[in-house]
């Protein structure tokens, strides 16, 4: 969940186009967007019903540093 008036900006890009049983790749960003680092910042993926995680990590924890991009790769069917 993103909070109101958080300072970032998070993006999610599936390529190829997906297609019911083909394996794609979801990409998922955060990118600090008010000249802040975001220190102990988390990031958790929730796959609907019905898609599985192929490989690629759920979740990912860290910082991120000002004007940095945090991203998770995942391999979905």
């Amino acid at each position: 969940m993103l909070r109101a008036g958080a300072p970032m900006k998070v993006s999610a890009s599936i390529s190829p186009a997906p297609v019911v049983g083909q394996v794609v790749t979801l990409n998922i960003e955060i990118r600090a967007t008010d000249g802040r680092a975001m220190p102990n910042t988390t990031m958790t993926v929730t796959l609907p019903s019905g898609v599985e995680a192929v490989s690629g990590d759920l979740g990912w924890a860290g910082d991120i540093a000002q004007g940095q991009i945090a991203s998770i790769d995942l391999t979905i069917r």
